[in-house]
């Protein structure tokens, strides 16, 4: 349910952005994390629209927690890089 919820949020914002109504693309984008807090496409996507907002610290805390996704998925690969886990992350 969550990730439908979050594609069709993401869709809307894409949507919406393309119609160059970004404050509400920037609300989709967000329902869409929301929805699914690992979904880099959306995260990105936000951190774009907000970017184009001039909101840029906003947009700076969304690429800091994808930046820090990277690095948990890379500290988990060295610890354990063959388990599923790892896998899971990458999917993140």
């Amino acid at each position: 349910m969550l990730e439908t919820a979050s594609r069709f949020h993401a869709l809307r914002g894409q949507w919406l952005s393309i119609q160059g109504r970004e404050v509400e693309a920037a609300e989709a984008f967000r329902r869409a994390v929301a929805a699914a807090p690992r979904d880099r496409a959306s995260r990105y996507r936000l951190t774009q629209t907000l970017r184009s907002l001039g909101r840029d610290e906003e947009a700076d805390a969304e690429l800091e927690w994808i930046a820090q996704a990277d690095r948990l998925q890379e500290i988990s690969r060295l610890f354990h890089p063959d388990s599923p886990d790892a896998e899971l992350l990458d999917e993140a």
